[in-house]
């Protein structure tokens, strides 16, 4: 069977334009856990508030050449993250910060 790495679990719920929105639009940590649950994904009490913090820059409605980056480019320090569970501040951090651009992309982007 398929091991989804979390590289391949982020790209697909960037992809996910309704689950992006409603992620970097709450500053909700119960509703972020949630709609990740709902994806399949675990996500502790300081991953979520490290997601929150992150997407609450998604509301600036600048499109930065970072932003262009993170979106095409990176998912790195990802693989080390088990597809199924996100835990820790540095790990919602990193998951913020693709969730952001790709809000971003879909909103501001060409």
């Amino acid at each position: 069977e398929m091991v989804t790495t979390m590289e391949d679990k982020m790209k697909e719920l960037c992809e996910d334009r309704e689950f992006v929105e409603n992620v970097c639009t709450t500053n909700d940590p119960e509703k972020v856990k949630r709609l990740f649950s709902e994806k399949g994904v675990e996500v502790d009490n300081d991953a979520a508030k490290a997601i929150i913090s992150k997407t609450q820059e998604a509301a600036s409605n600048e499109f930065t050449e970072k932003d262009l980056e993170n979106v095409n480019g990176g998912f790195v320090g990802l693989t080390t993250i088990v597809a199924c569970a996100i835990g820790g501040t540095v790990a919602g951090l990193i998951v913020g910060v693709y969730l952001t651009a790709a809000y971003k992309a879909a909103k501001y982007g060409k």
